[in-house]
């Protein structure tokens, strides 16, 4: 059983960033930077309008509840404040991740990441994973030089783990980001958006396809119009490799808010889903 709560364990990645390759076996292949990307490819990325009005406020935090089958077995929360890094107005983003009493008896998962955005949503500045699951520890460190267009892995927990600077494609965003900076665009039923993306150690062009605009009930928010959203998803981690059947829809609401409201999986390992429970919002901007 505890193969099926490793799924939690991947939520941080699967829940708020659905388009991102996993390194899970990376060692075992070419790691792609942004010198292997075609032009075809790069010509193809979709370019944010700087000015565009964002669809999220200042202190917004959302909740999860996240489930395998028909058990509740965890929480998930995303919140987003306005701060500044390196002097200079940004956006930091953090989701944490825990399994129940229930499920912390087969595996238990304490995660946290933050990334930190630049104030118009158009590239990642800094980014860092706190992972415990399990037995697995890990403490990444994602930096940046985009001045160079250059970025950096570290597993702070791993001894001579610092990895070579690598270049990066501009506009390049970390795999929490790319939630966001979906939410930021405008959505119609067939687009198409091409994300550049990078884990630090490795750039790949993400792919999310809107399928459709649906009107279903959801299990806390009631009945609401959802687009429906899905992502391109290569090496996700090895429940999602070993099973052909693998796949992963999105929903996101169809008003100005863009709210990421339902995740669903099927794997080889049975159905596992994250759904938003609530929306409030925090004045602690410390």
């Amino acid at each position: 059983m505890s193969r099926g709560f490793q799924l939690i364990g991947v939520i941080s990645v699967l829940l708020m960033a659905p388009f991102v390759r996993g390194d899970d076996g990376a060692d075992e292949r070419q790691r792609l930077t942004a010198d292997d990307i075609p032009q075809a490819i790069r010509d193809s990325i979709v370019v944010p309008d700087p000015d565009r009005t964002l669809p999220f406020i200042d202190g917004e935090v959302l909740h999860y509840r996240i489930g395998w089958g028909l058990f509740e077995v965890g929480t998930a929360e995303l919140s987003l404040r306005k701060t500044e890094w390196q002097g200079e107005p940004a956006w930091q983003m953090n989701i944490t991740t825990r399994t129940n009493t229930f499920a912390d008896t087969f595996y238990k998962v304490r995660n946290s990441t933050t990334s930190w955005l630049d104030s118009q949503f158009t590239r990642t500045l800094h980014y860092e994973n706190i992972q415990n699951e399990g037995k697995r520890e890990r403490d990444v460190l994602v930096e940046f030089r985009w001045n160079e267009n250059l970025t950096r892995y570290t597993d702070r927990l791993a001894e001579d783990d610092e990895q070579d600077w690598i270049p990066v494609l501009p506009g390049s965003f970390d795999p929490l980001a790319i939630t966001y900076f979906v939410r930021s665009l405008p959505l119609a039923v067939g687009d198409q958006f091409l994300i550049a993306t990078t884990t630090g150690r490795e750039q790949f062009v993400s792919t999310v396809t809107v399928e459709a605009l649906e009107r279903r009930r959801f299990r806390h928010m009631g009945r609401m119009e959802a687009f429906r959203l899905v992502p391109e998803i290569k090496d996700v981690g090895g429940v999602f490799r070993r099973s052909s059947r693998a796949s992963i829809y999105f929903w996101f609401s169809a008003d100005e808010r863009r709210l990421p409201l339902r995740m669903e999986s099927s794997v080889a390992v049975g159905r596992f889903w994250a759904e938003l429970h609530s929306v409030t919002h925090s004045e602690n901007n410390e």
